[in-house]
């Protein structure tokens, strides 16, 4: 989630890790969540909170996974 469509936008952004948490949840499941420095500087803008089931680590490049 580092797409400015997904993430410049509070309501956007609030409802994508509320549902990916939702899904997770349902199925027992944690989020690793590597997060992209523009997706990490607007939820700390729009103070959007961070669900207890995800774990935010540092981005990962694609050669890291």
């Amino acid at each position: 989630m580092h797409r400015p469509s997904n993430v410049d936008d509070k309501e956007t952004l609030s409802k994508q890790i509320n549902n990916i948490s939702k899904l997770a949840k349902e199925k027992n499941l944690k989020v690793i969540f590597p997060i992209h420095p523009r997706t990490k500087k607007n939820i700390e803008q729009f103070e959007i909170s961070i669900p207890d089931n995800f774990k935010v680590i540092e981005p990962l490049g694609s050669l890291n996974y």
